[in-house]
């Protein structure tokens, strides 16, 4: 598909700072995810729902925030 990237980070349980960074990619990956997925027959409308992409983003940049604080009060 010529993306910038050519994988997707796997979610943690031993490192929860790993699931912002998941959602980041995903977020970023979304278009192509929508394609891969329509390809494979199993559609998820919720991509193609700008309300519902919205909500993500939001929720993508407010695990990066608390991520990212809790990175700054750990030292």
């Amino acid at each position: 598909m010529e993306c910038e990237f050519s994988d997707i980070p796997f979610y943690t349980e031993v490192r929860w700072l790993s699931c912002g960074k998941v959602l980041k990619r995903f977020f970023q990956l979304r278009e192509e995810i929508d394609i891969f997925l329509g390809m494979k027959g199993k559609p998820m409308p919720e991509l193609s729902d700008p309300r519902w992409v919205c909500d993500l983003g939001f929720l993508t940049d407010v695990t990066q925030y608390l991520n990212e604080l809790n990175v700054r009060m750990q030292g």
